[in-house]
């Protein structure tokens, strides 16, 4: 199976789909810097290994039986070239961060970083799954850091508005997902490859997000989550509702269509639920790892937040493209943090 990748000849997203799609698909992306690797490569903890980036201040690790495999990075580089050399258009430059391989057997991870703002639009339109809404953009939260992912591509980090990939690929195993009459995983468990970078990063990335000029931070200490909002929301109200079995609260977020009419108009719905309903949603789907049925919008729901005790879910979103570049859906949904 091939993929299709989400940016063309891209640095990040040829190496996070056609990894995980096809070992036949020639490998595409390096481009600018030369990859760096640092005095961070000692043990941390039993089992791991500790890698550090200067340049981009990002510290991570991995399992000891990976390495730092500095020929298949020249590879890949020499691929990028080529394919580059092929075509006019000019694309953004990438930092391969790391490129490390399992010694026992042919399992890969490859970090990278690309130099272009980090654009959820972007990544959804050009999904490999073909469909462009959230439905299909899972999260994942360690702490602070958020990873948005597709269940056939790589994981996608705001670094300081450039884009961080992290592609796991392999090992892969008889069985496994893809193969006739195997079953499907269960997303919402991470393997323990991933458990251990993902869980692991740091950044320098300064979580908190400034209001646009114009623009409204709304905070709710009720439910204990902020949303950034730019100045077109200028006017909008939150109404709440209760779900038909009382265990979901739905704050929906609308505008008025003009200053003199009173009509308004609704742009995201957001569900605030206990962890136990959620988890309980996501089973009754089976559609993936923060994915469940909505009684609001027939593209489902989306985790977008979390505490311990509580997920915030993206329940609707307005789906007319005016709507959404007008008032920037896609910044407000990712700008929300929980209070705690």
């Amino acid at each position: 199976m091939k993929l299709k990748p989400l940016f063309a000849l891209s640095a990040v997203a040829s190496i996070a789909i056609w990894c995980s799609a096809s070992r036949s698909h020639p490998l595409a992306s390096v481009v600018g810097r030369q990859v760096r690797v640092t005095a961070g490569q000692q043990q941390s903890k039993p089992g791991t290994k500790s890698f550090s980036d200067a340049s981009e201040r990002i510290t991570f690790s991995y399992p000891a039986t990976y390495v730092v495999d500095n020929a298949a990075a020249a590879r890949l580089r020499k691929q990028w070239d080529l394919a580059r050399a092929s075509v006019s258009e000019t694309y953004p430059t990438a930092h391969l961060v790391a490129y490390l391989t399992d010694k026992h057997n042919d399992a890969h991870i490859i970090i990278m970083v690309e130099d272009t703002p980090f654009d959820l639009e972007s990544i959804r339109n050009r999904a490999p799954t073909g469909m462009s809404d959230w439905y299909w953009l899972r999260l994942i939260e360690f702490g602070n850091n958020k990873f948005y992912f597709y269940q056939s591509g790589g994981y996608f980090y705001d670094l300081n508005n450039k884009i961080l990939s992290i592609t796991f690929d392999g090992p892969y195993r008889r069985g496994a997902f893809g193969a006739k009459g195997s079953p499907l995983p269960d997303f919402r468990k991470l393997g323990p490859i991933e458990q251990t970078v993902l869980t692991s990063l740091k950044t320098p990335v300064k979580h908190t997000f400034s209001t646009p000029p114009g623009g409204f931070l709304y905070t709710n200490e009720q439910y204990g989550f902020q949303l950034t909002l730019n100045r077109a929301w200028k006017g909008y109200q939150v109404s709440e509702q209760r779900g038909p079995l009382n265990d979901i609260t739905y704050l929906v977020f609308s505008v008025p269509t003009s200053e003199t009419l009173n009509h308004r108009i609704n742009l995201i719905s957001i569900g605030i639920q206990s962890t136990e309903v959620w988890e309980k949603r996501v089973s009754e789907c089976g559609c993936g790892s923060n994915s469940a049925r909505s009684l609001q919008d027939f593209v489902g729901a989306t985790a977008i937040g979390r505490t311990a005790s509580t997920v915030f879910s993206l329940e609707s979103r307005a789906h007319d493209e005016e709507l959404h570049t007008k008032y920037q859906l896609d910044q407000a949904i990712e700008s929300l943090r929980p209070l705690s």
